[in-house]
């Protein structure tokens, strides 16, 4: 089984939260919460799959998290054969059925998930921490 969220958590004594929202924009992500020092930023990729990042920072860490959410009727068309959530760093998705779609939608979900990576790499970049 996939693990649902990548979890990354590292010493960051201090946030420019300007920094962050323009790497969000360049890569036309859009805030979808925020609130003190936590922030959740979403790109919708193709139908029915959307990328969404979220930073907390408290004391000196900053706690990273990074997942792809499946729409419910996009998973209904792939006879469930795709998990709600999927993270961005781990290589190959659960191929439960054998048919072209969900061999297709399998590849277009695993884009999705490189597409997410580089994007948080960028992110991780900034903050000197080493690549997923």
């Amino acid at each position: 089984m996939i693990a649902p969220r990548t979890r990354l958590e590292f010493p960051l004594h201090q946030l420019d939260w300007a920094v962050v929202d323009a790497w969000a924009v360049s890569i036309e992500f859009v805030v979808v919460e925020r609130s003190g020092n936590k922030r959740m930023y979403k790109k919708a990729e193709l139908l029915g799959r959307h990328i969404y990042v979220e930073l907390d920072h408290a004391v000196g860490q900053l706690l990273l998290q990074a997942w792809i959410r499946i729409a419910w009727w996009y998973r209904v068309a792939t006879l469930f054969s795709l998990p709600e959530e999927i993270n961005i760093d781990q290589e190959g998705l659960p191929k439960l059925f054998l048919i072209w779609a969900d061999r297709l939608n399998n590849s277009r979900v695993e884009q999705t998930q490189l597409r997410a990576r580089t994007a948080v790499n960028r992110l991780l970049a900034m903050f000197r921490q080493p690549a997923i």
